[in-house]
């Protein structure tokens, strides 16, 4: 989202272009069979366990599956090996940046600097996200394997079955029509979701346009008792002092 922040929207839009793009549906087998369900492992932010979230996933055939709160350091992949080489690649292309803008003010006739060094001006969103991305195409499959291997499989029994659960079989619709049905109750989502944000807006203002009449009404009463006080002042100092003959 543009604030950086996972929202409703981008959680929903997140879970269709997993399921239609980035691990497309076998064609030869039920869309709803346990070969097509996908598990996506999700850590405890509210949005990924929407209502509408969690709806949207079983309409897709994808199981959202929670990593504990607290215990991400465990059984996320991504923070066992892959943040590590990402915060490393992050640490080189930096340190690569600054050598090369020293070296583009260094003379090296005279041996000394051109001019004096500028501090290091803050990286801007988009800046960091093309080097996140850059570092991200560098990892490698067996990296990501590795990091499964290590937060995942090494927790899991050889031994424990697979059910299927809540499964729902489809018999008419196909491939195309059901992604077509899933857009449009994604749209619908995202619709409803904007809703209610125009309607949180508008409460908003409506509370805050109340609040500016009472604070306003407040400044008035003050106002009012603050006349009537230098009123009765003014007239008591401009009394006769009264004396005894």
């Amino acid at each position: 989202s543009p604030s950086g922040w996972t929202t409703l929207p981008t959680c929903l839009r997140y879970l269709f272009n997993l399921r239609y793009n980035w691990c497309p549906p076998n064609r030869d087998v039920e869309f709803y069979s346990i070969k097509n369900k996908i598990a996506l492992l999700c850590n405890s932010y509210p949005v990924h366990f929407s209502k509408e979230a969690k709806e949207f996933a079983q309409e897709l055939n994808i199981q959202l599956v929670q990593v504990p709160e607290g215990l991400t350091r465990i059984f996320q992949p991504l923070d066992h090996r892959v943040f590590e080489v990402l915060k490393n690649q992050k640490r080189s292309f930096l340190n690569m940046k600054i050598v090369e803008d020293i070296l583009q003010l260094f003379n090296p006739d005279e041996g000394e600097l051109k001019k004096i060094v500028k501090p290091i001006i803050l990286m801007s969103k988009k800046g960091a996200v093309a080097m996140l991305e850059c570092s991200w195409n560098r990892i490698t499959e067996d990296l990501i394997i590795e990091a499964w291997i290590e937060a995942i499989i090494k927790n899991i029994s050889i031994n424990a079955s697979i059910e299927e659960i809540n499964i729902l079989y489809v018999d008419e619709d196909s491939l195309e029509q059901l992604k077509t049905k899933h857009h449009d109750q994604l749209i619908e989502y995202i619709r409803l979701y904007d809703q209610r944000q125009e309607n949180r807006k508008s409460k908003k203002k409506g509370n805050r346009t109340r609040l500016n009449t009472y604070q306003a009404q407040i400044n008035r009463e003050q106002q009012q008792q603050t006349f009537q006080f230098n009123c009765m002042q003014q007239s008591w100092q401009q009394q006769q002092p009264f004396s005894f003959n």
